[in-house]
């Protein structure tokens, strides 16, 4: 049985627009995938297609652990281990840092050391400080921290991630790429959407870039001469940015 994530000829629709066109893409367990892309090629739209959140894909396959998961809700895809952290956070704001860990939090895994409120708060402690407030006084990096924070009290066995870094200062960038190295030590698997080059291929196991709806790359291990010879034929921008 194949385990991890697998997506075989995807093909996803918004309305009338074709925007993922025949992805192929695999997420072993334990290992990290950055797909990295300009904006509107279909990136987040892949990602709410594996989570269950968009229309019914029109064709193509998702499989979880060897499972068809393609047709089933977004709620029994989470029950499954896989985990959604979305563009722009989405805590819910009214509530508090610790309210908004308490509805997600999902049991244990076998096999696995649980995800506790007291485990989260020890990886992230300025959430520990700001446990009573409410999610709209943090600031963008502490979003982010919660984002992440409320994924993992899922207990997943892998997360999805769109767009992590994006808005954050270098700091919180550099805390955020510690933190994901460190639950990858735990056999997460990540699959990871993300402009910062650097940052996804500090990460990644493996990187792919989608174009128009597809993988027009994929490569593991790169050299920094490869990262900047991607980055500047598919991304248009150096390895320093």
């Amino acid at each position: 049985m194949t385990t991890g994530l697998h997506i075989e000829d995807l093909h996803v629709y918004l309305g009338d627009s074709y925007v993922v066109q025949g992805a192929t893409l695999t997420v072993s367990t334990g290992r990290a995938v950055a797909v990295l892309g300009r904006n509107g090629v279909g990136k987040t739209t892949l990602l709410r297609a594996i989570m269950g959140l968009t229309d019914p894909v029109r064709g193509g396959s998702i499989a979880w652990n060897g499972t068809e998961i393609t047709r089933q809700p977004a709620w029994a895809r989470t029950a499954l281990g896989v985990a959604y952290v979305p563009q722009g956070r989405r805590i819910f704001p009214s509530l508090s840092v610790e309210e908004n860990l308490l509805v997600a939090r999902r049991p244990a895994r076998a096999g696995s050391a649980p995800w506790t409120i007291e485990r989260l708060y020890a990886l992230f402690p300025n959430l520990r400080e700001r446990r009573d407030q409410r999610g709209n006084a943090l600031s963008g990096g502490e979003q982010q921290m919660l984002a992440l924070a409320r994924a993992l009290i899922s207990n997943p066995q892998i997360i999805l991630l769109d767009e992590p870094t994006e808005g954050l200062a270098p700091i919180v960038v550099q805390r955020i790429l510690d933190i994901l190295k460190a639950i990858r030590k735990e056999g997460l698997g990540l699959l990871l959407i993300e402009q910062d080059f650097r940052f996804a291929s500090a990460l990644a196991d493996e990187i792919t870039v989608m174009q128009a709806g597809r993988f027009v790359y994929r490569g593991e291990s790169l050299s920094p001469a490869e990262i900047a010879d991607v980055a500047g034929r598919y991304l248009g921008v150096g390895s320093g940015h």
